[in-house]
């Protein structure tokens, strides 16, 4: 029977520890013996990366999970930042978003729309001295084929074309979850952000899917 599992993702400067271990295991080694692992091979692959600017291992747990927590306190980790994890149920009927004239809303064309949308996330996430993103780690995470569907990924255009808003969503299960939601700074205040969001809870809706979520 699976009582956990583990992963090593490239994640910003470094290593990202991915931890699951089963409910009801915290009175075992299950989470740390996990974790030494994960250590040991992240240490590897940011050897083999041989750049400065990714050296370090990170994870991201639940705040509720104090056999977690403790582990990896006594590990020597340290809170770095939190993420609110929200989720909304979608309406027996949902309304189809109204935007402002001169506006539409449209999906993504893979290989035509891909560094647009990477350079308006760029520019709308920059905040509180972030680092941009480089388009190649951006596309290896959210354009992985394993979850990369353009129909969920959809954009705010003006009638010259011009991209100045994006949403992109996947499917996780039956919640469709919205990754990068971002409006050129220009365009904001004007209800495009909401349209989006509107206009991914009608697709979500219509796919069956009874929740959305967003961090």
């Amino acid at each position: 029977t699976l009582r956990g599992y583990a992963a090593c993702l490239p994640w910003g400067e470094g290593v990202r520890l991915v931890i699951y271990d089963d409910p009801g295991s915290e009175q075992t080694d299950l989470f740390l013996g996990l974790m030494l692992m994960c250590e040991s091979r992240a240490r590897n692959l940011i050897e083999e990366m041989n750049n400065p600017d990714k050296h370090g291992i990170f994870t991201h747990i639940s705040d509720t999970s104090t056999h977690q927590k403790a582990v990896l306190e006594e590990a020597g980790y340290r809170i770095n930042k939190f993420i609110f994890n929200m989720h909304r149920d979608l309406l027996a009927s949902h309304p189809l978003p109204k935007l402002p004239a001169g506006f539409s809303i449209r999906t993504a064309a893979t290989g035509q729309d891909d560094r647009a949308i990477h350079a308006l996330v760029q520019e709308a996430f920059d905040w509180r001295e972030r680092d941009p993103q480089p388009f190649e780690e951006w596309k290896e995470f959210l354009m992985n084929p394993s979850i990369y569907n353009p129909d969920l990924w959809f954009l705010a255009v003006k009638d010259n074309g011009e991209i100045i808003g994006t949403c992109l969503c996947f499917q996780y299960n039956d919640i469709g979850w919205i990754r990068q939601l971002a409006v050129k700074k220009p365009y904001r205040k004007l209800g495009i952000g909401r349209a989006l969001l509107e206009q991914a809870f009608y697709i979500f809706k219509g796919r069956g899917m009874p929740k959305a979520g967003l961090s």
